[in-house]
């Protein structure tokens, strides 16, 4: 109760002038509608009445420090979240740039190139020019496949990626099973064992046949020449 203003007055006033400020009111006048008052206009952290005790003072001053660090470091986190986020919202950006790029930089003049070998196969060849068709067939197929396989990284990260769900069955998985994982089996001297795959699964069938592919590309890739790769269906007691 000072004699231009009270103490609320001029708590509300720091408050609007300096918000982050952690306010205490000490006062000798303890009367609810004062506290109140202090509570509401001046956002007081904490009120603590004439004679104070020197300890619960000290506290007090200790915890609103500690409260004012916290809120600061949480200001600090908040910037560098918001940042985070402005990146993450830049990289999906980029990545939707990347896809668009692959899609129609690379996969357009690739299809071009794959029809041509198409025709070049129907052509009459003798067999150096079929063994030149075949590589530049296999290449351009290897390369089909990877720009697939980015594609659909990129579609599921950016979140544009929709399944179309349908029954899969796994019992003929050989159609399944692209020209480039044939070709590796065949090299190899693999065969591909199969454990109850008769059952139907719902899921999207060209999800399944990328990840099937790449699967088994890696199993023959990776394991010994005449062995057989077995893949077997497996489910829990809740499915």
């Amino acid at each position: 109760r000072m004699p231009s203003m009270t103490g609320v007055e001029f708590l509300e006033k720091a408050q609007k002038s300096h918000p982050e400020t952690l306010r205490i009111l000490l006062t000798g006048y303890t009367d609810i509608d004062s506290v109140i008052a202090a509570v509401n206009q001046g956002q007081i952290y904490r009120y603590l009445s004439k004679p104070w005790d020197s300890v619960d003072l000290s506290n007090t001053v200790d915890q609103a420090i500690e409260k004012y660090e916290i809120s600061k470091e949480l200001k600090k986190k908040n910037i560098e979240l918001a940042k985070a986020l402005n990146d993450l919202k830049s990289l999906d950006k980029a990545k939707s740039n990347f896809m668009i790029l692959i899609n129609h930089e690379l996969k357009t003049p690739l299809t071009s190139i794959l029809s041509f070998v198409g025709l070049l196969n129907e052509s009459p060849l003798d067999d150096e020019q079929k063994l030149f068709v075949n590589r530049i067939q296999r290449g351009a197929d290897k390369l089909k496949n990877i720009i697939d396989d980015v594609l659909l990284i990129v579609r599921a990260e950016t979140h544009h990626l929709k399944a179309q769900m349908s029954p899969v069955s796994f019992e003929n998985i050989e159609e399944l099973l692209n020209a480039d994982v044939k070709n590796v089996l065949g090299y190899k001297h693999q065969d591909i064992a199969k454990k109850d795959m008769g059952s139907k699964v719902l899921a999207d069938k060209e999800l399944i046949r990328q990840v099937l592919n790449r699967l088994i590309h890696n199993a023959a890739k990776f394991g010994h020449d005449n062995t057989q790769i077995l893949i077997g269906e497996n489910r829990n007691e809740n499915e």
